[in-house]
């Protein structure tokens, strides 16, 4: 049997979020994508908006070149944690939660080098068991959560 080297730790940003954004923004209203010369920033609720994405969050054949320079055969891969929106009511979390979902499942279902990992809105446990059981169902492989469940609200994944 051949032995593979499997990455385990990697984030990517589908460009079709930026992509798709105008079509589903009334979906998260407190959600802001802006596209400048410096790229693309998110903003959730009022705070101040992310850093650019960077190119290479999103550049797939750069990063699949990359992979077999650097011999890496397998990629399981989340979101840019940057992206989670953790800050959004707990409704709109789970809408911008599905979005990037779908935006993930879209860009790597066909992908056998990689194993998709979902989002889902930390902000409400019942919303996020919820969301975590359609993406189990489409067939991810994961979920990658952070560990500030109300981002830039302070508190800790352990907090009750």
């Amino acid at each position: 049997m051949k032995s593979i080297v499997v990455d385990v730790h990697a984030h990517f940003t589908p460009k079709l979020i930026a992509e798709r954004y105008a079509a589903n923004a009334a979906k998260f209203p407190a959600v802001k994508l802006v596209k400048s010369d410096k790229g693309v920033t998110m903003q959730f609720a009022g705070i101040p908006p992310t850093r650019p994405i960077m190119p290479g969050l999103s550049d797939l054949a750069a990063r699949q070149a990359w992979m077999d320079k650097t011999g890496i055969d397998h990629q399981v891969i989340g979101g840019w944690l940057d992206s989670f929106g953790y800050e959004l009511p707990a409704v709109e979390g789970a809408a911008w939660s599905r979005y990037l979902n779908d935006c993930m499942y879209e860009q790597f279902r066909d992908e056998r080098r990689f194993s998709a990992l979902a989002t889902v809105p930390l902000q409400d446990g019942k919303l996020a068991a919820e969301v975590l059981g359609e993406a189990m169902e489409r067939g991810f492989a994961g979920v990658m959560v952070g560990t500030l469940p109300r981002g830039e609200h302070g508190g800790n994944l352990d907090d009750p």
